[in-house]
């Protein structure tokens, strides 16, 4: 099991992401092996560190005819792989969107992030942890007066965007390409149907 080349993060990702080896069993696996061949404890404690924490994140792609395309993902450096996605995203003429207002208010009610799905409907993503989910409910119905549509932690797509095959040749490009320049790319979800 302990390897040379053993890769921290992948027995991170393993373990669900947690840096605990108390609530991670492979991650408490691999500790408890790497003590029995006298590893110093101090070879993984800067890997355990929270200087090392990869921390996931979603950004949205909006294109002309309401497509939108969002990427889930990790990263150590949030805003180098938002600057990279964003890069990829214009070559392929394509923008983040702007998520100023959304974000002002995700700050005001606790939101660890928030989306614009839509800037046309007002439709805002906002995301915390589980048990953040009705204290941030609450704020956003009684204090802002603004009505919770769904809590949920998938993508449905409200309005599909019709495109011609050649165009979904191009969309998976551009995925391929965010896939294989970022380190951890979870789920790419977009509202694309192709025209038959």
């Amino acid at each position: 099991m302990l390897e040379e080349d053993i890769s921290i993060d992948k027995i991170f990702e393993d373990g669900g992401g947690i840096r605990d080896p108390k609530k991670n069993s492979k991650l408490a696996a691999v500790l408890a092996e790497a003590k029995t061949k006298s590893v110093p404890f101090s070879t993984f404690d800067k890997l355990l560190s929270t200087d090392n924490q990869i921390e996931p994140y979603i950004i949205e792609i909006k294109a002309p005819g309401g497509l939108f395309v969002i990427v889930e993902s990790r990263a150590k450096h949030v805003a180098n792989e938002r600057q990279r996605v964003c890069s990829i995203a214009k070559k392929y003429g394509k923008q983040l969107s702007d998520l100023d207002a959304a974000t002002n208010l995700g700050i005001e009610i606790g939101a660890k992030e928030v989306e614009l799905s839509s800037s046309e409907d007002q439709r805002y993503h906002f995301h915390c942890e589980v048990h953040e989910i009705e204290n941030l409910r609450q704020s956003l119905e009684t204090i802002h007066h603004i009505p919770v549509i769904n809590t949920q932690d998938i993508y449905s797509p409200k309005i599909f965007v019709p495109i011609h095959h050649d165009v979904r040749q191009t969309l998976d490009e551009m995925y391929d390409k965010i896939k294989t320049s970022l380190e951890y790319v979870d789920r790419i979800f977009d509202n694309v149907i192709i025209n038959q």
